[in-house]
């Protein structure tokens, strides 16, 4: 009896061990899986924040860049954020700016909807040392330390030449754009310049404002179709008035008597790619927009950990280390080339 109750109690010791030590094990597993949470959301928190702040948010024209800065966000292992107005709307840009830069982030990207309105709120910027490079529009004088986006200008003159080459000397032509918009009088001093520097007898019938909205894109395009119905060819000066003009043109029933140039498209928007493949529009020019918001992150993700020439800090030297202006070009579209950006859209699901 004595030996039995011996290992009895021997028995019941290991038990209580036994069961201690899973609990043990437990209660280490448990941390570990905790701590991994909490080390996955301070990582996460402690993320570099970068701001996009545009406007006219819900245009195609914005699939490219914000792609590109995300891209590169993803690199660098930091988060970015696409703001702004829907409109064009140059108070609503500059609220949406001067909520970016009171969440102190790391750096902000900038597209303008005009030159002034945006100095104050980015010399605010950089006064609390956020770095800041504008997109596609600029802001010349508010000492942003970078514009990337096309040469506007060169744009313009392209334009035309294409134009010249393809319909002659003599014609009728109808514009449409964005009233006000920077770019787009930058793009129409460049074809005018053309016209005069090159003796042609075109005229321009009217220029027609469709605000940045398709609907009214095509709407005023088809006013301008019917109360000038002698037009040779219509070039759009922003995103959405080439195929604005395109669909008031068909619905015309002359898609194959007026020339259609369009501008400031990106390769990740199938509608003016579709345009060009189906006739619809002639010659479009693609932005390089991809190319702006990935380099524009890179650009900011530079100054701040110092990967610049000697290191330097902007905000000791009072030296800007980064180019003035960055020109990203175009790419023309004909129906020769659609078949290879019909591809790529495809493949990526777009």
């Amino acid at each position: 009896m004595y030996y039995q109750k011996i290992i009895k109690e021997k028995l019941v010791r290991r038990s209580m061990i036994a069961r201690i030590a899973w609990f043990m094990v437990t209660i280490v597993a448990v941390t570990l899986i905790l701590s991994s949470f909490c080390f996955t959301a301070v990582a996460e928190q402690e993320k570099e924040l970068y701001i996009m702040v545009a406007y006219l948010t819900n245009i195609s024209f914005w699939l490219d860049p914000v792609a590109g800065a995300k891209s590169m966000a993803k690199e660098m292992g930091v988060e970015l954020q696409f703001v702004g107005p829907t409109e064009y709307d140059s108070a609503g840009f500059v609220t949406a700016l001067e909520q970016a830069i009171a969440r102190r982030p790391a750096g902000i990207i900038v597209c303008p909807v005009d030159e002034e309105s945006a100095v104050a709120p980015i010399q605010k910027a950089l006064d609390r040392k956020i770095p800041v490079v504008a997109v596609d529009t600029d802001s010349s004088n508010s000492g942003r330390l970078c514009f990337l986006g096309t040469g506007r200008y060169e744009s313009g003159w392209s334009s035309a030449k294409i134009i010249h080459e393809t319909l002659g000397n003599k014609l009728k032509l109808l514009f449409m754009s964005i009233a006000g918009h920077p770019g787009c009088e930058q793009q129409i001093v460049g074809f005018r310049d053309y016209i005069k520097e090159n003796n042609l007898e075109w005229e321009i019938l009217a220029i027609g404002d469709g605000q940045g909205e398709a609907d009214r894109a095509t709407t005023v395009a088809a006013q301008l179709i019917q109360a000038n119905p002698d037009v040779d060819a219509i070039v759009g000066f922003d995103t959405v008035s080439g195929p604005g003009a395109a669909r008031a043109v068909v619905q015309a029933g002359k898609k194959d008597k007026i020339f259609i140039l369009s501008q400031q498209g990106n390769p990740r928007d199938r509608e003016i790619i579709e345009y060009v493949n189906e006739g619809w529009v002639d010659v479009a020019f693609l932005q390089r927009a991809w190319t702006m918001g990935y380099y524009a992150l890179k650009m900011l993700y530079d100054v701040n950990h110092d990967n610049t020439n000697f290191g330097m800090s902007w905000e000791e030297s009072g030296i800007n280390p980064l180019p003035e202006r960055v020109n990203t070009g175009t790419m023309v579209i004909t129906r020769e080339n659609t078949g290879y950006f019909l591809k790529l859209l495809d493949e990526a699901g777009l």
